[in-house]
Parts: structure tokens; sequence; C-alpha cells
């Protein structure tokens, strides 16, 4: 059995990327209810309007439930909210490993995040999409740092970024 640190530390990539995907999975559940609610709103104005709705009158009962929310938040979890949460756990470990923990290396990586919160929000703000940007990285590489081991100096190194 591991001692509470020995654990802590051995699944510290497991622990961080968890918390990414139940950040993910709250925010996408949120945006995908939001979002369901709206379309029954317009599929009832356009059934009152005596025109065919797509999708039928069965699933537009649904949309106000929980359950297709989750299932939808699912979607965008094992999709965006992984890949978010790897790249922000490679970020964090590179700047821990390869950079060690220097500043000047943290700030192509904040500029990159700020060129993602920026593309999101191209064609207008969306609270919900940037929440994935706001809340998932910042969680992901605190956990990261906070519970990856110290390097010790008998531990092999890094490569060297540079081959001469």
């Amino acid at each position: 059995m591991f001692p509470p640190l020995q654990w802590r530390t051995a699944w510290y990539p497991a622990a961080a990327l968890l918390a990414g995907l139940l950040a993910a999975q709250v925010i996408a559940f949120v945006q995908v209810y939001l979002s369901n609610r709206a379309f029954c709103h317009t599929l009832a104005v356009i059934k009152d309007a005596g025109y065919l709705i797509v999708p039928n009158a069965q699933i537009m009962g649904r949309l106000h439930e929980l359950a297709p929310a989750i299932y939808g938040g699912l979607f965008f979890t094992l999709s965006v909210g992984v890949g978010i949460s790897l790249l922000s756990f490679a970020s964090a470990w590179t700047w821990d490993r390869v950079f060690s923990r220097r500043t000047i290396f943290l700030i192509p990586l904040l500029l990159v995040w700020a060129g993602f919160m920026a593309a999101v929000n191209w064609n207008g703000i969306s609270p919900l999409t940037t929440a994935y940007f706001v809340v998932i990285p910042p969680l992901v590489f605190w956990i990261t740092l906070r519970w990856m081991p110290q390097q010790t100096e008998d531990a092999p190194r890094s490569p060297p970024l540079f081959i001469s």
C-alpha cells in the first residue's frame, strides 16, 4: 500500500486529468441543457405557426429532461474536455520538467492560452465556450504542479532541448 504522499505523487496525472474532465462535464452539461431549452422553445414557435417540426414532438418533449443534457455534455467532455485537459497537463509538465519553472518560459504558454480565448470569442463573446478555457487549463495546470513530485538530482533529466 502507498503511503499518502507517494499515492498522491504517483497518481497526479490521473487526478489532474480527472479534475479537468469533471469541470468540462459541468460546463458542457450547462451548455447543452440551455441549448436544448432554447431549441425546444424554437420548435414550439415553429409548431404553433403550423409548420412541421423536425425533430418530431416525441423528441421535443425530451429536450427539457436532464438525461439528454448529461449525455450531450459527455460528448463535449470526451472531445473538447479531453483535448484541453491533456494540453494543459502537457504544458504544466513541460514547464516543470523541461523549463524548470522559469517564469520567462511561462509567457509563451500564457500567450497561447490567450490566443485560444480570443479564437473562441472571435465572432462574439460566448460565455460558456469561454468557460472551458477559463476553468479547465488553470485547474489542470495547478493540480499538476501541486501534486507533481519534485525532481531529484539522481533522477534522470529530460533530454536537452537543443542537441549540439
